[in-house]
């Protein structure tokens, strides 16, 4: 698992952030891999192109480890924390490897809209 702890001022000049972690990590195993898949499937992309499908998996797989060490760190502090998903094109185009569509696929599928 990498990880690059960022000041706020990398990523969120203008936002009051204590801190920004900007992880990248990947299913464990096959087995995790697998329910990874799952989760992919439920929340309907079905049909994927492999890399597609790759670039969704470290996705979900980072952000599912964040909303685990929030868990704990809010048990342990006993404060509510919340995950950051980046609205900017920019930060997905340049920061990340898995591109602003897939991105926006993902955050669009975890946080539906009314609209």
């Amino acid at each position: 698992m990498n990880t690059k702890l960022l000041s706020p001022k990398d990523l969120f000049a203008t936002e009051d952030f204590a801190e920004v972690l900007s992880p990248m990590v990947e299913p464990a195993d096959e087995a995790a891999s697998t329910e990874i898949q799952k989760q992919l499937i439920e929340l309907g992309f079905i049909s994927e192109r492999p890399t597609t499908l790759i670039k969704l998996e470290v996705l979900l797989s980072s952000f599912l480890m964040q909303s685990s060490r929030l868990h704990s760190r809010s048990e342990r502090k006993g404060e509510p924390m919340v995950i950051g998903i980046p609205h900017d094109e920019v930060y997905w185009r340049k920061r990340s490897k898995v591109g602003y569509k897939v991105a926006k696929r993902l955050c669009d599928a975890l946080l539906p809209m009314d609209g």
